[in-house]
């Protein structure tokens, strides 16, 4: 197993370690991939997915049995609906032992497999194999985790079947773009008198950015993309009206898509909406993968490399529609007038989005971004403004809390050169601070922006929505300046603004994370959504 993860190019794996999983840890150590302890099973799967998300491969988490394994689940169903590629190892009991007794037993194949692309268990036969089949369903669209299952007296064993020792491992190839389906498009395309581009999370960032961008420069195309997909067009393109998915303003943004009477969705995948306006469209995907998905089909798939079917399309032109400029500036004008308060925040606190805005000029392009889950994460979707690909990451298709830090601590070890900030709210950090801790240990100097209110906003705002009372949302502050101290990070309370640049270039430069608590007035959601 550890041979073939470092032929993959797999160089950490990140988990929990237990007494059925410690032989998996040792050969890692010997073979050179290093382990990182973290301090809940969950952190060390949402660490795993960013790996996965910005490197290409794999990100590898692992667990002992029992317990370990559930704790996982959460993280591992994130990168199942996030599309990245994971690679989950659990330990199981001794398989001598599950006939005459149950402590800590589960059917782990059966708790991973509607969470994973494939489940394997390993038999002490044909162990690579299962490696290397599992590495190309990782890393093949739409990509996403695999399960192994270790048993205990297997771990130390010899593979009976042998094997040489692999050299290359690729994807699965995608789907060949078929002939007819593609003039068929080409024609629609040119009929258009409105068409829009969505992007979505289907796009290769690293191999396919600069094909998408030049696709819809030369040919005029207005385009909106989801969370996944920022930075594949910088946010402050003229042509980019803004990010849908279910953000701040979407109706907005669903009345537009609405408005095109062509959709040329470019890896855009309904996993990441949260709403089906998608199945009342004329969609044209271009794809990697079939959007196909229980009573929805899209109008047309074009199946294939994203990268090649926007080669077949270069030499036509598709600039003659009916979008002009004005029509652009003026949704943009639309949008960010709703984005903007009306109302000064109360005294003592701060507007969210004068904070997102602060920030924005405070840090370079480079900067990666990170966000929990909650009112603000649809602020951040909107409103940050992302200019280059890979610098924006968020839990979108399961959205759950307790992804931003685990996230910020993954892109820092990934990426070191670069700077990551963290913003997260109080509901959604207090899931996950034990793992302060660990970006203590590591030293990593991350910024991790706390936005404080004491409630769970989101859900305050669908209470009151539906003209429900405020009920069992609300909780108690924490002194999360304090608290950080205590863990051994710096922890700062924001007292102006203005001070957040010197507070960023001070945290990038330390030897640790910086944690800022940001009481804010949550209030402008209540417009902006």
């Amino acid at each position: 197993i550890a041979r073939t993860l470092k032929d993959f190019g797999i160089r950490r794996m990140f988990g929990l370690p237990g007494g059925e999983i410690l032989e998996l840890i040792e050969v890692c150590r010997q073979e050179g991939i290093e382990f990182i302890l973290t301090r809940h099973e969950s952190t060390a799967a949402f660490m795993a997915d960013v790996t996965g998300q910005i490197t290409g491969t794999p990100g590898v988490c692992l667990s002992t049995v029992g317990p370990g394994a559930t704790n996982l689940v959460n993280g591992v169903a994130n990168a199942y609906l996030d599309r990245s590629p994971v690679l989950v190892f659990s330990a199981q009991l001794p398989t001598s032992f599950h006939p005459y007794a149950n402590h800590q037993y589960l059917a782990l194949e059966e708790l991973f497999r509607p969470v994973t692309k494939k489940v394997f268990t390993f038999t002490g036969e044909e162990t690579r194999k299962k490696l290397e089949e599992g590495l190309r369903i990782a890393t093949t669209g739409p990509k996403g985790p695999v399960f192994f299952c270790l048993p205990r007296d297997l771990a130390g064993k010899e593979d009976s079947s042998g094997g040489d020792r692999v050299s290359t491992l690729q994807a699965d190839s995608s789907p060949k773009i078929e002939e007819e389906k593609l003039h068929k498009a080409i024609e629609e395309i040119r009929k258009a008198k409105r068409p829009l581009v969505l992007l979505g999370i289907g796009i290769d960032p690293k191999k396919e950015a600069e094909k998408v961008r030049s696709f819809i420069q030369r040919n005029r195309f207005p385009v909106i993309g989801t969370p996944k997909s920022k930075g594949i067009v910088p946010d402050s393109d003229p042509l980019y009206l803004g990010t849908g998915s279910g953000m701040m303003a979407d109706d907005l943004i669903v009345e537009q898509i609405l408005r095109a009477d062509l959709v040329i969705g470019i890896g855009f995948d309904p996993v990441e909406s949260d709403k089906i306006w998608h199945k009342d469209i004329k969609l044209l995907s271009i794809n990697p993968y079939s959007l196909a998905y229980n009573s929805y089909i899209p109008w047309m798939e074009l199946m294939g490399p994203i990268g090649e079917t926007l080669t077949r399309l270069e030499k036509e032109d598709f600039s003659h529609h009916d979008w002009k400029a004005e029509d652009f500036r003026a949704f943009k004008d639309r949008l960010t007038k709703k984005m903007t308060p009306t109302n000064r925040p109360r005294r003592g606190t701060f507007s969210p989005y004068e904070i997102v805005q602060t920030m924005r000029r405070a840090l370079s392009a480079e900067t990666i971004v990170t966000t929990d889950v909650g009112v603000h994460k649809y602020l951040m979707g909107q409103g940050w403004e992302a200019s280059l690909p890979l610098t924006f990451f968020m839990s979108n298709g399961l959205s759950s809390m307790g992804y931003g830090l685990p996230a910020a601590m993954a892109a820092k070890l990934t990426k070191p050169q670069a700077p990551v900030v963290c913003v997260t709210g109080d509901g959604g950090f207090t899931m996950v601070l034990h793992d302060l801790e660990t970006a203590v240990r590591l030293k990593l100097p991350i910024v991790v922006l706390v936005f404080c209110d004491h409630t769970l906003g989101l859900i305050e705002l669908v209470q009151k929505r539906r003209g429900y009372p405020r009920y069992g949302v609300d909780f108690s502050g924490v002194r999360f300046a304090s608290v950080a101290k205590a863990f051994g990070a710096c922890g700062l309370k924001l007292r102006s603004i203005d001070e957040l640049r010197e507070i960023f270039t001070t945290g990038f430069q330390s030897d640790r994370p910086t944690v800022v608590e940001a009481p804010i007035d949550g209030r402008e959601y209540e417009t902006q959504i």
